[in-house]
């Protein structure tokens, strides 16, 4: 059960976030002419209350299954660029990649003062690659790989919900803000039906397992019934006229109508 509904509460942090990272590719070709995937995925996000604009970036090296190259000293140096003034910085660094491993991951991130504009985001990498499993090893160099360009709107978004003030009264009157996310509202009718249908379950779980018990405790405790012997006895005189009839007579020789035996249950 703890479990379910952890599943639920991430499904809906999930529906809530609803932001996607962008990405670029790059096929690095090094001295020894051996090729290497590297994929770049940034998530720039602005906050208009602090003017902070943060970039966080996930770089990912991807090698051929048949590589056998090993790569020393990779630096990564990813900046920020606005009208060709640079802005900030933020490196990664790894003393060696075996590609042979299949892949490699960094993080990092970036954050400015940002007052508008648009911003470039650009990269550098360094390495030494051996193709003699260490034997020797060669420079590579990739100068200024333009990632990607971003700009954000700086101007204050001016609900028309903000409360405003009467200056004779000095008083407050706030309009209530009905506007409800639909995201927030899809994943409350999703975790609503999810955690009904789980309880709706466990509910007839128990009482199929309750019908089940009290089954088996009425066979065992199951009372056969008695048949009582029944005794078979006859008149003395005839129903319909009152004549005296003889044990084992079948009718009544004075007014002629057929005698029936008296049926008695023993007690």
């Amino acid at each position: 059960m703890k479990k379910r509904v952890f599943v639920a509460i991430f499904l809906f942090f999930l529906f809530i976030s609803g932001s996607s990272a962008d990405s670029s590719s790059f096929v690095i070709t090094g001295p020894g002419l051996q090729t290497y995937n590297l994929s770049v995925q940034f998530f720039p996000s602005f906050n208009p209350e602090t003017t902070e604009l943060s970039v966080f970036i996930n770089a990912t090296f991807l090698f051929d299954s048949f590589s056998s190259a090993i790569l020393s000293n990779v630096y990564f140096n990813f900046y920020l660029v606005k009208d060709q003034a640079f802005m900030t910085n933020a490196s990664l660094f790894q003393q060696q990649i075996d590609t042979s491993n299949g892949s490699w991951t960094g993080t990092t991130t970036l954050t400015i003062k940002y007052l508008g504009g648009m911003v470039d985001l650009k990269f550098n990498l360094t390495f030494l690659e051996s193709i003699d499993q260490g034997t020797s090893f060669q420079p590579a160099e990739f100068r200024d790989l333009s990632i990607s360009s971003f700009e954000f709107s700086t101007t204050p978004l001016f609900s028309p919900t903000t409360p405003t003030t009467e200056e004779v009264s000095v008083q407050t009157l706030t309009e209530p803000n009905n506007d409800f996310p639909i995201g927030v509202l899809i994943a409350g009718t999703i975790i609503f039906f999810y955690l009904a249908g789980i309880t709706s379950l466990s509910s007839r779980r128990k009482k199929f397992r309750k019908k089940r018990r009290i089954t088996k405790l009425r066979k065992k405790n199951k009372i056969a019934k008695v048949v009582k012997p029944i005794n078979q006895t006859y008149p003395n005189a005839c129903v319909s006229c009152g004549a005296p009839i003889s044990k084992g007579d079948s009718f009544c020789y004075s007014c002629g109508v057929k005698l029936e035996p008296m049926s008695t249950v023993e007690e």
